[in-house]
């Protein structure tokens, strides 16, 4: 080898040496932040060794113990990813974003409904849930119960002209409870969960569209959908918010408390007139012709 071919390798030797004892260095959020972007990028190995690398540095890293209990699940490795998912939400006071700790949940939940866990799976959804406090505080029960009284005896319209509700990250572990419940047949509690998903939803769509219809009202569901599905900058909230999903579940579960009612009847109906609502216009149109319970659960 040339005098000159050794100088190069000396030379690129040293540079990789340098790059490698820089990048030890670096500070573990640094280290994180490339585990995210390398975890964007599909590349779940370089990903791990990024957040396992930022955790070497920084003993106390719930990011970085999320980041790795993710990949673990997507890799099949439930417990170890549970372990490290756990030791995330231990830590939850000290996430840079507090509400991550809703991510967290949302995967130990999904986790458990992958092992057949439905115990652990009901739990951490309920755990979820409980931080609503618009669900669960006891200043909440009556109107609680108001909502539910409402609609039973008037009908989803009547219940959305009188009430709204923000939406509350736990929408979706209404929505995944209110399934649960439909297919365990505790159809009260299901009612429950997927009324208050929905009035959530509701709300949030009224609120986008009044930002282009300042004057708007609530009136009933076909002008509402109409509207939101007319709208080009508004129509991406229907599928955002499982919309079409919500009102096929809440009367499905409405039928479970009260099938002599017509109320689930109703949504069933308004989801077999509008195609836009893909296959919960045809599960609808199937219950419309024989709704049974055991149909209720088909999901």
């Amino acid at each position: 080898m040339s005098r000159s071919c050794q100088r190069v390798l000396i030379i690129l030797s040293l540079f990789i040496l340098a790059a490698t004892v820089a990048h030890a260095a670096d500070p573990a959020w640094l280290r994180y932040q490339r585990g995210l972007a390398a975890y964007e990028e599909g590349e779940l190995g370089l990903a791990l060794r990024h957040f396992r690398g930022a955790l070497e540095q920084q003993a106390r890293f719930p990011e970085a113990e999320a980041g790795i209990g993710m990949i673990l699940a997507q890799e099949g490795a439930f417990g170890p990813a549970i372990r490290h998912l756990s030791s995330a939400l231990e830590q939850a006071n000290e996430l840079q974003i507090p509400e991550e700790h809703f991510r967290i949940r949302y995967t130990m939940a999904e986790i458990h409904e992958l092992q057949g866990d439905r115990r652990e799976y009901e739990r951490t959804l309920e755990r979820i849930v409980d931080e609503d406090r618009n669900f669960r505080s006891p200043q909440q029960a009556t109107l609680r119960n108001a909502r539910r009284r409402v609609f039973l005896d008037n009908g989803f319209d009547r219940m959305l002209e009188l009430y709204r509700l923000e939406p509350h990250p736990s929408l979706d572990a209404h929505r995944l409870l209110g399934v649960h419940y439909l297919r365990s047949g505790e159809y009260s509690a299901a009612f429950e969960h997927l009324l208050t998903a929905s009035l959530q939803a509701s709300t949030r769509m009224i609120a986008e569209l009044r930002h282009t219809r300042p004057v708007y009202e609530y009136d009933n569901l076909h002008e509402f959908l109409d509207k939101i599905e007319s709208d080009r900058t508004l129509a991406y909230l229907v599928s955002e918010m499982r919309y079409y999903e919500l009102l096929y579940l809440l009367a499905a579960a409405s039928y479970g408390v009260a099938p002599d009612l017509q109320h689930s009847t109703d949504l069933w109906q308004i989801l077999v007139e509008r195609p836009s609502a893909g296959i919960w216009s045809r599960r609808a149109h199937g219950q419309l012709r024989d709704p049974r319970a055991n149909a209720l659960i088909d999901y």
